[in-house]
């Protein structure tokens, strides 16, 4: 479990540095929560609201949430295959797999 938790946590704050180099730290605070990681307790936001937050409008939004997701998947395969000595893709879906188990 805290492995899951680590890897998922090295690759939320490689994404939030990613958006803060291309000066996006806003976009990336409005739209982390559409990522399901934060806790059952955490405000939900919809899609208008992020969009009324950001000035942008709703497919711009939901375009955005898009590639957020997609960034976010690909630094955590990234940063699985990471943690393996010689990363085949068996094993990094392997290793995803389990990860997943644990959310």
């Amino acid at each position: 479990r805290r492995w899951a938790l680590a890897v998922l946590d090295g690759s939320m704050k490689a994404l939030r540095d990613e958006y803060l180099k291309r000066d996006k730290l806003d976009v990336f605070e409005s739209l982390r929560g559409f990522l399901g990681l934060l806790p059952p307790d955490s405000e939900e936001t919809t899609t208008a609201q992020a969009a009324a937050k950001l000035g942008m409008d709703e497919g711009a939004v939901r375009t955005a949430i898009s590639r957020l997701r997609r960034r976010f998947q690909e630094m955590l395969r990234n940063h699985v295959a990471q943690t393996l000595d010689e990363p085949s893709e068996a094993e990094i879906r392997a290793e995803l797999s389990e990860l997943n188990d644990f959310l």
